[in-house]
């Protein structure tokens, strides 16, 4: 009787164990999902947040733009957009959690690669022997004949026919890889369908180790004319034969001093060395069209942010692209 009892006991014991045991188990699960309830609430919370913060900065960036706008004058590296630090240091103050960056970015500083081929689906030769120069710069390490054959493929895509140019392709030669796809055979969307283009390598567009790459220079927007005022120095040499890299860093230096006049498209004539030098009228210009603004909300590790390309015509600005990163 006794053995019985103390089995029993012994019994009673062992399933109060596991039942604790359970318990513990299943409470330790419902504290670890509540956790991670908790913080997936709070990511999602943080992530809101920061995609509000990535708009605001969008709409400071306007607002900056418009306000110089306002004032009818030359668009240069001195202005208060183009200061990244002061931007993003305006959006962060008006953040209550995390940070944010803004980056404005004119695009008319860039070479505009759908100029090569005009509305009417001609090829502009001014903008092809800008182009040829400009793919010429010994950093990006292309030879002569890798240079027309990319400008005959590029002007290919652009045109409205079926017709190759030289070395060029068309749609038969695209609708024949492994992963066919069509010619566009009309101005591109993105600068990064310049990819889709027969010879344009990811280390030709984005660059490595070896050499620099050529699409942080171009643009699809705007209306092909160049500013001189914030264009980087290799694009500055881009725009005449006669221009050396020495004249292109001279222009670069001088436009960074506040005391000099930059107001006018004849400005470098006021370089040393630059009085009897002259740019073509025709894709110069010291007044922007386009603008490329980068704005994040920033906390900790976690990032939101949007991209938008925005026109200004006559002060106004608008909204022409908008992705969210």
């Amino acid at each position: 009787m006794v053995n019985r009892l103390r089995d029993s006991r012994g019994f009673a014991l062992l399933l109060a164990v596991m039942v604790i045991g359970l318990l513990v188990a299943i409470t330790l699960e419902f504290n670890a999902a509540m956790r991670d309830e908790l913080i997936a609430s709070a990511n999602v919370h943080d992530g809101i947040t920061l995609k509000s913060t990535a708009r605001s900065g969008v709409a400071l960036a306007m607002a900056a733009l418009k306000e110089h706008a306002a004032a009818d004058g030359a668009d240069s590296l001195l202005d208060d957009w183009a200061d990244k630090d002061l931007m993003s240091s305006l959006l962060s103050s008006l953040c209550i959690d995390g940070g944010g960056e803004l980056t404005i970015i004119d695009a008319s500083r860039k070479i505009n690669i759908n100029r090569l081929v005009d509305e009417s689906g001609v090829v502009n030769l001014r903008y092809t022997q800008l182009l040829r120069r400009f793919l010429s710069f010994g950093d990006f390490r292309l030879g002569s004949e890798e240079i027309e054959d990319i400008l005959d493929a590029v002007t290919d895509w652009l045109d409205p026919d079926d017709e190759v140019t030289h070395f060029g392709a068309e749609n038969s030669y695209y609708m024949s890889l492994e992963k066919p796809y069509s010619c566009r055979n009309g101005p591109m969307g993105s600068i990064e369908e310049l990819l889709l283009v027969k010879g344009i390598t990811p280390e030709i567009f984005y660059g490595t180790d070896d050499n620099a790459g050529i699409g942080k220079f171009l643009t699809v927007h705007g209306d092909g004319k160049v500013n001189i005022n914030t264009a980087p120095p290799v694009v500055l040499w881009s725009l005449s034969d006669r221009m050396d890299f020495e004249m292109a860093l001279d222009m670069a230096s001088y436009r960074e001093d506040e005391n000099n006049d930059i107001q006018s498209t004849s400005w470098y004539k006021q370089v040393a060395g630059m009085a009897d030098f002259s740019l073509d009228p025709d894709v110069v210009t010291v007044v922007s069209s386009h603008f490329e603004i980068s704005s994040e909300g920033v906390k900790g590790q976690m990032r939101r942010g949007v991209s938008v390309v925005l026109e200004k015509s006559e002060k106004q600005l608008k909204i022409i692209s908008w992705k969210v990163e």
